[in-house]
C-alpha cells in the first residue's frame, strides 16, 4: 500500500519549499487531514506563487463530509474579504453540496460580502452544480436577482434563471420587477449582435467567442421577456429580433411564438428548415413543445435532419461547404432493423480536397431524437475508393463498432494519411 505522502507534502508547504508546487494535485485527502487542511489553510502564510495552492486545499477540504467542513467555510470566508479567490472556492465548495441547507448558507455567504474575480469563468463555476439540479436551483430566487447588476455574475444568474423558465420551474413574476433592467441590456446585445453580423471583419479567436458568449446572453434574455412581449415597451426588441440571423436566438424566438399559438410568418419557418444551420434546432425545439407539426413536412424526414447532424457541431458554410446525398439502406444490427443515411462532404478550405464520407444511422420504429443512433466523424476518401466502396465500408465499421479487435475491411486501401482521415 502507498504511504500517505500528505505529511511531506504539509512539511515541504511550511519550509517554503518550491517542491510542492510540482505534485500536489495528485494528493489524497480524506477525514484523517480535515484538522491539518483547516490549519494551512487559515494559518499559512501563501505567497504570490502558491495563493493557487490555498485555492486547492480549500476545494479538497470542502469535498469532505465531516462536520467540521461547513463552519469552518463560513468562519473563514468573512476573514477572507480581502481575498477574493478563497472566497470564490468556498462558494463552490458550498454550491457542490447541493443540499437545501448549502444553498441557503450560499445566499446567506453573498449576501455578507460578494468576491470579484477577473476570471469570470470562476463565478460561473459557482452556479454550475445546480444545472442539472434545478429542484434546488429554483430556491435561490428571486434572491439571486440582487446580485444580476453586478457585471461579473449577470450572465451566470440570467442563465441559470433561463433554464428554469424553459422548464417552466419558475414564474416570470419571480423576476417582474427585473424585466426593465433585462430588456435594457437586451437592447444593448441585440443592437451589438447586429452590428457584427454585418460585420464580415470581425475574424480574430477573441472576437469570435465574445460573440458566442453574448449570443448566449441574449439568448437567455429572450425566453426571460418574452411573458412580458406583448407589453409596449418589449414591441421595438422583438419587432427587430427576426433581424437576427444566429440559428439558437431565432429557433428560440419561433418556438416561444409557436408554443403561445402566435402566428409564424411561413416564409421564416420555411427558410430556417432550409438552413442547415437551425433545421435540427427549429425542428427539435419544436418537437419538445409538442409542435412539430408546424415544421416543413420536406424538411423533417430522416433524410434532411441527418444532413443537418453533419454540421451539429460546426457551421455550415455555403461558400466553402459541399454537402451531397447517396442514398440510404436498410441495415440490420443486433437483430433490430435500421436505416443508414450516406453523404459526401467538402469543404474547398482542407488541404486535402478529396470527399468524406459521413453514415448517419436511426433506430426504425423509433421516435426521432437530436442523437442518432450512430454517427461517424467522416471518412476522408481515397483517390482509389469508389462511392459505394466507401459506403461500405463505413456500413462495416458501424456493424463492428462494439467488437474491439475487428477491424472493417477496405479494398485497394492506402496506409497513408487519406486513410486515417487526415
Amino acid at each position: 500500500r502507498d504511504r500517505d505522502k500528505t505529511a511531506d507534502f504539509f512539511a515541504a508547504l511550511r519550509q517554503n519549499d518550491s517542491i510542492v508546487l510540482k505534485g500536489y494535485r495528485y494528493l489524497l485527502f480524506d477525514e484523517r487531514h480535515v484538522d491539518s487542511l483547516t490549519y494551512y489553510i487559515s494559518q499559512h502564510s501563501f505567497d504570490e506563487d502558491k495563493k493557487h495552492i490555498q485555492s486547492f486545499l480549500i476545494k479538497q477540504l470542502g469535498a469532505l463530509q465531516h462536520d467540521e467542513v461547513i463552519p469552518f467555510l463560513t468562519d473563514f470566508y468573512a476573514k477572507s474579504y480581502n481575498n477574493s479567490s478563497a472566497q470564490i472556492n468556498i462558494l463552490q465548495s458550498v454550491a457542490s453540496k447541493k443540499t437545501e441547507a448549502s444553498a441557503s448558507l450560499l445566499l446567506q455567504l453573498m449576501s455578507q460580502d460578494l468576491p470579484l474575480v477577473s476570471n469570470t469563468a470562476e463565478i460561473k463555476n459557482i452556479f454550475k452544480p445546480y444545472k442539472d439540479s434545478l429542484e434546488l436551483a429554483r430556491r435561490l430566487y428571486p434572491e439571486l436577482l440582487e446580485y444580476s447588476s453586478i457585471t461579473e455574475y449577470k450572465a451566470p444568474i440570467f442563465s441559470l434563471l433561463a433554464q428554469l423558465k424553459k422548464e417552466d420551474l419558475i414564474k416570470s413574476s419571480n423576476y417582474k420587477k427585473y424585466r426593465s433592467q433585462i430588456l435594457n441590456d437586451a437592447k444593448i446585445l441585440l443592437k451589438r449582435h447586429l452590428g457584427e453580423q454585418n460585420n464580415k471583419e470581425l475574424k480574430t479567436r477573441q472576437a469570435n467567442y465574445t460573440r458566442l458568449r453574448n449570443n448566449k446572453i441574449l439568448n437567455d434574455y429572450v425566453v426571460l421577456l418574452y411573458p412580458y412581449a406583448g407589453e409596449r415597451e418589449m414591441a421595438q426588441f422583438f419587432n427587430r429580433l427576426l433581424l437576427v440571423k444566429d440559428p439558437e436566438i431565432r429557433s428560440t424566438y419561433v418556438t416561444l411564438l409557436a408554443s403561445d399559438g402566435k402566428s409564424i410568418p411561413s416564409a421564416v419557418i420555411n427558410s430556417m428548415a432550409y438552413d442547415i444551420n437551425s433545421r435540427l434546432l427549429l425542428y427539435t425545439k419544436l418537437m419538445r413543445q409538442g409542435k412539430s407539426e408546424l415544421f416543413p413536412h420536406q424538411y423533417g424526414s430522416e433524410q434532411f435532419l441527418a444532413e443537418a447532424l453533419i454540421y451539429k457541431d460546426r457551421r455550415f458554410d455555403r461558400n466553402k461547404d459541399k454537402v451531397i446525398y447517396l442514398g440510404d439502406r436498410s441495415i440490420s444490427y443486433k437483430n433490430n432493423p435500421h436505416t443508414a443515411y450516406y453523404f459526401k462532404t467538402q469543404n474547398s478550405q482542407d488541404y486535402n480536397k478529396n470527399f468524406k464520407l459521413h453514415i448517419v444511422v436511426f433506430a426504425d420504429n423509433t421516435p426521432f431524437d437530436s442523437d442518432p443512433y450512430y454517427i461517424n466523424e467522416g471518412l476522408r476518401m481515397a483517390d482509389t475508393d469508389t462511392e459505394e466502396e466507401a459506403m461500405d465500408f463505413v456500413t462495416e465499421t458501424f456493424l463492428l463498432k462494439d467488437r474491439k479487435r475487428a477491424i472493417a475491411y477496405r479494398p485497394n486501401q492506402y496506409r497513408g494519411y487519406a486513410s486515417f482521415g487526415f
